[in-house]
């Protein structure tokens, strides 16, 4: 089964409004294993929305599916507050989840999942389609991790990923996919993997024009210079449509810092249209809440 010929029904399927000033969540299909609160309030996006698993993880022969509608003018932030472990797959059948979010024209979606946990045996195949109209902003964070119980014993796992984001039209402005298994995370190539074990990103979907993008990568590099239990890297969207903050880690817990601060910085970048006097030397704070 490949990423392109598996397909899943939407267990979460959500559908958010701007009604006057508010955004509300006008429609909702909440299937297992999801669950989700009523959206909060939050002074930087009118609704916020935390998502948990019932399940305990993935497992081996599931489909999973997730859409989500952000309407003109809304604002909305989903959290995952809980990393999702991958466990063994059942008879060597990979487990399966398909996210689709779309993204009307003035919205901002911030999409937060925490990375996933590959324990050993796990399987899974994940494809994330991303619609965006030419003033919307979005931020998704995601990554993963191999973690090896020491009650378990070894056993080879797996990872096909792909990101696609398009424009209202179609037009692709970005894709990327990557596979990723023990052979790949165990030889330790120069360039490749070195020896770290947890890789993420933090996307950006915006019109941003290069200067702006340059402002970001460069505050993004001075943020991380110092750190010494990852590395980070920062590229520019095709067509001007944005960045990508990518992550490599020693571990689940410095890859899971490393995004949630690369994830405060280009969130603070959404409204900006970030300029070197507006963004250096103290455009971020580190103390201010996510999405």
């Amino acid at each position: 089964m490949t990423c392109d010929s598996a397909s899943a029904a939407n267990q979460l399927d959500l559908s958010f409004e701007r009604i006057g000033r508010r955004t509300v969540l006008a429609r909702r299909h909440v299937g297992y294993p999801f669950n989700v609160t009523a959206p909060l309030r939050s002074a930087s996006l009118d609704a916020e929305l935390i998502v948990q698993s019932v399940s305990g993880g993935i497992y081996g022969g599931e489909s999973l599916g997730q859409r989500i509608d952000v309407g003109p003018g809304a604002r909305v932030s989903v959290k995952m507050p809980s990393a999702t472990v991958v466990h063994a797959a059942r008879q060597g059948v990979a487990a399966w989840q398909s996210v689709a979010l779309h993204v009307a024209a003035g919205a901002v979606l911030c999409y937060l999942p925490r990375p996933l946990i590959l324990f050993p045996g796990g399987a899974l195949r994940q494809v994330m389609d991303v619609t965006v109209a030419g003033d919307a902003a979005v931020v998704i964070r995601d990554g993963f991790m191999m973690h090896d119980p020491q009650s378990m014993p070894p056993a080879a796992r797996r990872l096909d990923s792909r990101v696609t984001v398009r424009d209202e039209v179609g037009r692709l402005i970005a894709m990327d996919a990557a596979r990723a298994d023990d052979a790949v995370i165990d030889a330790a190539c120069p360039g490749v993997t070195d020896a770290f074990r947890a890789f993420g990103a933090v996307w950006l979907v915006q019109r941003l024009q290069a200067p702006h993008c340059q402002v970001i990568k460069s505050a993004i590099a001075r943020r991380f210079v110092c750190m010494g239990d990852c590395y980070v890297s920062t590229s520019a969207l095709r067509g001007e449509g944005g960045v990508v903050v990518r992550v490599a880690a020693a571990d689940g817990g410095a890859l899971d810092a490393a995004l949630d601060m690369a994830a405060g910085m280009v969130r603070d970048a959404v409204h900006q249209r970030p300029s070197a006097d507006s963004l250096e030397p103290g455009w971020y704070d580190p103390h201010a809440d996510l999405c």
